[in-house]
C-alpha cells in the first residue's frame, strides 16, 4: 500500500476512535472524523463510502491479510513460515494477533451498540467461508451433526470469545486464547476426554 495512503488511513482510524472514546457513534458525522483527522472530503472519499465503511474496513483488511496465503514478518508476530500450510490454529491465532494490535480501534466499536451491530454481521459474513470449511475438516466435524449447524456453532462461538478477550483486555495471548477456543471443539482431544 502506497506511504501516503496508509497515513491517511491511519489518520482517519485514529480519528474514529477519538470519536468513538467521547461521542455516541449515531452523533458521529463524516465532517467531525475528517475535522479529528485533518484530511480532506475527498481523501476520506476516496478510501470510504461513509462511516459505517471505516468500521468495514478494519475488519476487512485484517481478515484479508489473515487468510492471504503469503505472510511477511511483522512487528508483533511471525507467521511467515506458515504461508503454505493449512493450520486453523495458526490462523485462528493469528486472527487474535492482529484484534490485540488494533484493540485501540476495535474496543471503543464493540462497546458503542450500535457501532458493534454494525460490525458483527460484518465479522460473521467474513469470517463465514473459514468456520464452514473448518466445520468440514476431520478435527472439527461432528458425527451425526449438519456441518451447517457446526460451522454456526464454531463461528458464534469465535466471536463471543473475541469479544469477551478484547472487552477483558487481552489478558491471554494469542496462542494461549487460541488455544483455549481450540481445544474446546477438536473432535480427538474431546473425544480423549471422554475416553
Amino acid at each position: 500500500m502506497d506511504r501516503r495512503i496508509a497515513k491517511s488511513k491511519r489518520a482517519i482510524y485514529g480519528a474514529f476512535k477519538t470519536l468513538l472514546d467521547s461521542h455516541p457513534y449515531p452523533k458521529i458525522t463524516v465532517e467531525m472524523v475528517l475535522g479529528e483527522a485533518k484530511v480532506a472530503r475527498s481523501t476520506f472519499y476516496a478510501h470510504f463510502k461513509n462511516k459505517d465503511d471505516v468500521i468495514f474496513s478494519l475488519s476487512d483488511h485484517i481478515v484479508s491479510h489473515v487468510f492471504d496465503s503469503k505472510h511477511t514478518k511483522e512487528d508483533s508476530h511471525d507467521f511467515s513460515y506458515y504461508s503454505y500450510t493449512y493450520d486453523p490454529e495458526v490462523e485462528i491465532t493469528h486472527l487474535f494477533y492482529h484484534f490485540r494490535d488494533d484493540k485501540g480501534l476495535f474496543v471503543p466499536i464493540i462497546r458503542s451498540q450500535e457501532a458493534r451491530n454494525i460490525l458483527l454481521p460484518h465479522l460473521r459474513e467474513r469470517f463465514a467461508p473459514f468456520f464452514d470449511h473448518l466445520a468440514l475438516t476431520r478435527n472439527y466435524r461432528k458425527e451425526g451433526v449438519p456441518s451447517g449447524i457446526t460451522s454456526c456453532i464454531l463461528l458464534e462461538s469465535f466471536i463471543g470469545l473475541l469479544l469477551h478477550w478484547l472487552e477483558k483486555d487481552c489478558l491471554a495471548s494469542p496462542e494461549g486464547i487460541a488455544s483455549y477456543y481450540c481445544k474446546s471443539f477438536r473432535y480427538k482431544e474431546n473425544y480423549a476426554t471422554r475416553a
